[in-house]
């Protein structure tokens, strides 16, 4: 039974403005946090060279002429070319949608909670945008450049919606994740399956028409994953995005259990707690518990992701959030000093992800230490500068592009931001994103540093293809950094033969015509 004795003190119009006041509170805080841009991931200027493509009439595709899918977030890309279309750059147009999808997520979190919790505590929910915000995920994501935090929010969307059990809302926001991130396939199958089975299970008596009545929002979304599917068939000449033949397979389970280990020891873990109560105590719909689960072991099976503070957790935090409030209002039902102590491992879960040191080894070992209230974690988590500063790749892109004989190709690893300062040169992906051939390579090569999206390897294939620029450290110049691609290019005959090392630039070029043997 819920115990409301310790929240009906208010009145109504008292809980109301606290309300609003807590959720703009967090919007406030977080449009002061994010408003003024910083350094975004080079792979969303990978989404925003397609994007440009798209807007100069060059199709959707990395390199022109070349029809591999090597993006994941059609919609995010699709909205950043509207934004070039309407005058803005792509890393601008980026930003603005940065800032949308973080306030979108921040209201879906409050949504989320209000249909979970009772009613009268409904109230309550406004504390859930405050705790997400105090995430080093959403931190993270919310300034990546990247569709991460509007997955999230269509994600939480459409659990408020089955919550309601209007399933073609259900239907139609699951379609907008899928075209979001490729997860939204298990979203989508999951909700919209267990519903249709449980439907079925329970109407009685079953025909033919009622089975096709109540398969509407079924057959909406799987209608659109047919036309999306024969659009990549036809478009890509595949069934999948590449980045799929790219991402999966070749790394150990191991990586995947440690994202996870490293995303709930940063204070979600603390969260799980009043959560499981809620889920024992029968207040979270079994539905939500399966696709906390289904997410978990989806980040495992791949190997965890690449970047680090969750982004494969990100959507499913707004759940745990609404579940831990609801396990927290229900430990009040024990008595004053339970429900204490839930609400003291929320306080305490937001402190970890702002205050507490890591130990070494982890994401936020040896940051800087700033002075309280200014957290060092959350300063790290926003930042997204990597091994090079935007300032400096762009002098480096100048220095290319000033090259003469003008260069037409370069190979690289990290190819977002080259791409797209160079929108005018062939870019070979070492490690397969947008190339078909290396990305289906079984090609497995030792090196210091093997994680997800980075594993594939063909060298003979990037060097037949004749690059005039290879973007890597130089030769046994050996670090944490080092992928198998790097080593597998550094082990071929024909680097030494055809290429020589630029000390100026940091690369390697291609020797004169005359100098090739």
């Amino acid at each position: 039974m819920w115990s409301t004795q310790y929240f009906s003190s208010s009145s109504a119009s008292v809980k109301r403005l606290l309300t609003v006041v807590l959720i703009a509170l967090a919007i406030a805080l977080f449009v002061l946090e994010i408003w003024k841009p910083a350094e975004q991931m080079d792979d969303a200027y990978i989404s925003y060279r397609y994007a440009q493509n798209l807007a100069d009439g060059n199709g959707l595709v990395f390199n022109v002429g070349e029809h591999v899918e090597g993006y994941t977030n059609l919609s995010w890309t699709l909205m950043v070319a509207l934004g070039i279309e309407l005058g803005l750059d792509a890393p601008a147009a980026g930003h603005i949608l940065m800032v949308l999808s973080g306030v979108f997520l921040l209201l879906m979190s409050f949504m989320l909670a209000q249909v979970l919790l009772p009613k009268g505590l409904g109230y309550i929910a406004a504390t859930a945008p405050l705790i997400l915000l105090t995430t080093n995920s959403f931190a993270c994501w919310t300034a990546s450049g990247l569709e991460a935090p509007l997955f999230a929010g269509l994600a939480t969307l459409a659990l408020y919606y089955s919550v309601k059990e209007k399933m073609m809302a259900v239907s139609f926001v699951c379609i907008l994740a899928t075209l979001t991130r490729p997860e939204g396939v298990l979203l989508g199958g999951l909700l919209l399956g267990m519903h249709w089975l449980q439907t079925v299970w329970a109407v009685r008596p079953l025909s033919l028409k009622v089975v096709f009545n109540i398969s509407g929002p079924c057959l909406v979304y799987v209608s659109y994953l047919i036309a999306h599917t024969l659009f990549r068939v036809f478009y890509y000449n595949d069934i999948v995005p590449n980045t799929f033949h790219a991402k999966v397979g070749g790394i150990p389970l191991s990586r995947g259990l440690d994202y996870l280990y490293k995303f709930f020891i940063d204070g979600p873990g603390l969260l799980v707690v009043p959560a499981c109560v809620a889920a024992y105590k029968l207040r979270i719909p079994k539905v939500f518990l399966a696709y906390f689960l289904l997410t978990m072991f989806y980040a495992v099976y791949v190997g965890g992701d690449v970047f680090r503070l969750g982004r494969f957790m990100l959507p499913v935090l707004p759940l745990l959030i609404a579940s831990a409030l609801v396990g927290s209002c229900l430990a009040f039902s024990w008595g004053k000093g339970a429900g204490l102590v839930f609400v003291g491992l929320i306080v305490f879960s937001g402190w970890i992800a702002l205050y507490a040191p890591w130990l070494k080894g982890t994401d936020f070992a040896g940051i800087q230490t700033e002075g309280f209230p200014v957290s060092s974690k959350r300063l790290s988590a926003r930042n997204h500068g990597f091994l090079i500063s935007d300032d400096v790749l762009k002098s480096l892109c100048k220095d290319i592009q000033a090259i003469r004989p003008a260069v037409s190709s370069m190979a690289a690893v990290g190819i977002g931001k080259p791409g797209y300062y160079m929108m005018n040169i062939r870019i070979l992906d070492l490690v397969g994103l947008t190339d078909k051939t290396v990305a289906r390579s079984k090609k497995v090569v030792a090196a210091p540093l093997i994680i997800p999206g980075h594993q594939r390897t063909d060298a003979k294939y990037i060097l037949a293809q004749n690059p005039d620029l290879i973007l890597i450290q130089k030769k046994g110049a050996i670090n944490a950094y080092t992928l198998p691609a790097i080593v597998d290019i550094w082990g071929q005959e024909e680097l030494a033969n055809n290429y020589f090392w630029d000390e100026k630039l940091a690369l390697y070029r291609r020797k004169p015509a005359k100098l090739v043997n």
